[in-house]
């Protein structure tokens, strides 16, 4: 049993007790008395920290390690509850807003829009000004809280990644999470075959977050879609542009937009026979050094069907 388990069942055997100072908390201290919500955090993204294999190829070239785990690894091994509910230097917990109870553990400030706003602190992040060469401006590297706030929708963040699922909080990881959100179309309409990325109530661009994650549609002469014909791309292109970042392209759907489609002219696919979408996590040039598995998703296949 791991650490946080051992941490749980304490918690549900004996009771909770007062926390240590809320500056020296951690999840697995959280964890004794917040045991729902540790049990579900436990199985969510945020929790693989070191075991994300996307993030240990990519931090291991990184030109300052520590700038990258002051998201993916804030509570020691993963993003953990102090990551989003303790301050530096505070000595209260935050929280959308406190209970009698939650008030007698411990001090706590209320925080309306931490279901949201306190998500950028690791879903909103400009190019690292301290990167040897680094770009002086420009768009973020990540833009996915600008993209929420652009919406004008009154839901958070929370309300949709939260919601029934608690601190699970599903992402494009989750198959469940991500079949209700996105879905991949193939057609053929006159010469063309019409590709098309659906993300219907997708409060963010689809997809979002770092610049190389991407929705990535392969062609091929097999099921496997193997062939050397590059793939269609949802994606944002960034490149460096004297000493500011530069947007070449975005091919994505839009913040609560319903879809985005490219065409090929059906020549172009003369020998193909099938199609196959995925959404990839990781950078290109790192693909050669993961398992599939470990950086992309199936966002389904089929084939090709000319005129239907």
């Amino acid at each position: 049993m791991t650490r946080l388990g051992v941490a749980v069942l304490a918690g549900w055997l004996c009771g909770c007790a007062r926390p240590p100072d809320v500056g020296s908390a951690s999840t697995r201290t959280c964890s004794s008395c917040h045991v729902e919500e540790a049990q579900a955090w436990a199985a969510s993204a945020h929790a693989w920290g070191r075991d994300d294999p996307v993030y240990a190829v990519a931090v291991a070239e990184a030109f300052d390690r520590s700038w990258c785990d002051g998201c993916h690894l804030h509570d020691g091994a993963s993003v953990g509850c102090t990551s989003c509910h303790v301050e530096a230097g505070s000595s209260a917990v935050l929280a959308v807003t406190a209970t009698a109870e939650g008030r007698a553990a411990h001090p706590v400030t209320e925080r309306p829009h931490l279901g949201s706003e306190g998500c950028g602190t690791c879903h909103q992040i400009d190019v690292p000004s301290h990167q040897p060469g680094a770009p002086l401006g420009g768009p973020p590297l990540q833009d996915t809280l600008a993209e929420w706030r652009a919406s004008y929708d009154d839901r958070s963040c929370a309300d949709c990644h939260m919601a029934e699922h608690g601190h699970r909080m599903p992402g494009p990881h989750d198959a469940t999470f991500r079949e209700e959100a996105l879905r991949v179309s193939v057609l053929s309409e006159g010469d063309d075959v019409v590709v098309t990325l659906h993300a219907s109530g997708v409060g963010h661009a689809a997809p979002t977050g770092d610049p190389f994650h991407r929705v990535e549609v392969r062609f091929g002469a097999d099921e496997d879609c193997t062939s050397d014909r590059p793939p269609l791309r949802f994606a944002r292109l960034l490149v460096p542009d004297g000493r500011r970042m530069r947007v070449v392209h975005d091919v994505r759907v839009e913040p609560y937009g319903e879809s985005r489609s490219l065409r090929i002219d059906w020549e172009e696919l003369s020998d193909m026979s099938y199609w196959c979408a995925r959404y990839v996590f990781a950078d290109p040039r790192h693909e050669p050094s993961l398992a599939p598995g470990d950086y992309s998703v199936s966002l389904g296949s089929g084939r090709l069907k000319r005129g239907g």
